[in-house]
This record gives C-alpha cells, structure tokens and sequence, in this order.
C-alpha cells in the first residue's frame, strides 16, 4: 500500500484519473460495496502495476545490495 501511495504521489495525472473514477462511481454518498469496487477498473490497474513494479525493485535490492 505504501509503494501505491508513493507512486500516486509521484504521478499526479495518475492520481487524479484514478480519483476522477472513485467520484464517477461512489460519488460522496454512495458507500464502498464488492459490486462498486468491481467498477473500478483504473483503480484496480493502477494496485497491480504498483505491485508489479515494487515486486522489481524488491528483487534488485535482495540481489545488488
């Protein structure tokens, strides 16, 4: 969770896609369901690549440091 934060943080157009996508399908009232989080496509690309990428880097330190 932290390395999402982290890259959110470090791509701002990213973090606003992905919160444009919360707000189009929870609005401010609508409450967090399986069905809802299903909906969320771009949010559910941005965790995977996140987990990709930090798998990578896990790797290189375990190997070069």
């Amino acid at each position: 969770m932290a390395w999402c934060l982290l890259m959110l943080a470090k791509h701002p157009d990213v973090q606003q896609k992905a919160r444009d996508e919360v707000m189009s399908v929870l609005g401010t009232s609508e409450p967090l369901t399986y069905e809802n989080v299903d909906k969320l496509e771009y949010c559910s690309c941005v965790v995977k690549e996140t987990l990709r990428y930090s798998r990578h880097k896990s790797w290189f330190r375990i190997c070069f440091l």
